[in-house]
């Protein structure tokens, strides 16, 4: 995640200095004049350097508004994204425990019978690393297997009831 972020960073970052280059050599093209307002300022006329300094003032407004404006969607999107991954992992975490809860039943059931046999044999907890417990509004809660308990949906309706919420 940490790494993720970086590279985002890093690629707004150059975003940022490819525009600011791009502005710059706008500013001094041919095309747009920029050459004769530069040769203008060079040799001290007053009225091209105050074009050519009010130009480039309104570019740097214009980038730093757009900079602004990435900085915001870049904040809004690493919370979505690190959100993204609670709610992968919580989802893994409860398929995971229905799975196993779905085996223990089918061994219990087997165990009754007269074959007697295990199937699957004893679960191994999966650690979510806190990420249903991350999740609020509503809870999702985990309902771990357990000997005698069938397995239920309900934790998987109150993690959609979160992704929907």
């Amino acid at each position: 995640m940490r790494r993720h972020n970086r590279s985002l960073t890093r690629q707004f970052a150059l975003s940022v200095v490819v525009l600011a280059v791009g502005a710059a050599l706008l500013a001094v093209s041919p095309a747009t004049g920029g050459r004769h307002a530069t040769a203008a300022a060079a040799q001290g006329r007053g009225p091209a350097t105050v074009r050519l300094v009010a130009d480039l003032a309104t570019q740097v407004r214009a980038l730093q508004k757009q900079v602004k404006t990435l900085q915001t969607r870049v904040k809004t999107l690493s919370n979505e994204i690190s959100v993204n991954y609670e709610g992968d992992g919580c989802l893994a975490a409860l398929t995971t425990d229905a799975l196993q809860a779905t085996w223990l039943v089918l061994d219990q059931v087997s165990a009754a019978t007269t074959s007697a046999k295990t199937y699957f044999g004893p679960q191994t907890p999966i650690d979510d690393k806190g990420a249903c417990a991350d999740l609020a509004s509503p809870e999702v809660p985990r309902v771990r297997p357990a000997a005698g308990v069938a397995p239920t949906i309900g934790p998987f309706n109150a993690l959609i009831a979160w992704l929907h919420g």
